[in-house]
């Protein structure tokens, strides 16, 4: 578990998965991933989450508000399943129903498992990618001191190749010394 000031990043237990079903089945949500989720591919994405977690040590976690227990999305940082340009394979994500946007939870709580995971992992560097079009992502990205490294973009792998959201981009974070 990690905490900040206002949240608790913690594993997705399965009263989680509703609402972070209804999450991935808002359209503007999803708008820059290739499609929305059925409440199916919800749970399996939420399995996946808790075998990284138990294979690496770290991953993606639920983001809880402290002051009410509310589901606010997901963020971590975890190993990514497919080869990306440069020498990390560790990735720092986020992901929040709509209502949170604005209200900088998707910075405190990356900010917070960057730090835990370079702190207990050996991590040299972390990046974060997403489609070359997501500018509130690339925003909080540039917040979180990431650098973006235009030889380092790349089209996803594991797209169709004429899927919308196929050109990314990958910025980097090398680890403090």
């Amino acid at each position: 578990m990690i905490e900040t000031e206002r949240l608790i990043l913690r594993p997705f237990v399965d009263a989680d998965t509703d609402t972070f079903a209804s999450f991935t089945a808002d359209p503007e949500v999803m708008r820059f991933y290739p499609d929305v989720q059925t409440r199916q591919e919800a749970e399996l994405w939420l399995s996946r989450c808790a075998e990284r977690f138990a294979k690496h040590g770290f991953h993606m976690m639920a983001v809880e508000r402290k002051s009410d227990g509310a589901l606010l999305g997901l963020a971590g940082c975890g190993r990514i399943p497919y080869d990306v340009p440069g020498p990390s394979d560790v990735e720092a994500g986020w992901l929040f129903g709509k209502q949170y946007w604005g209200k900088g939870y998707a910075t405190e709580a990356a900010s917070a498992a960057i730090a835990h995971t370079f702190t207990n992992f050996d991590v040299p560097e972390i990046v974060a990618i997403t489609y070359r079009n997501n500018w509130p992502s690339r925003k909080v990205m540039e917040k979180l001191g990431f650098i973006h490294n235009p030889l380092r973009d790349f089209e996803h792998p594991q797209l169709p190749r004429d899927s919308k959201v196929l050109p990314h981009v990958l910025y980097s974070l090398r680890k403090p010394i």
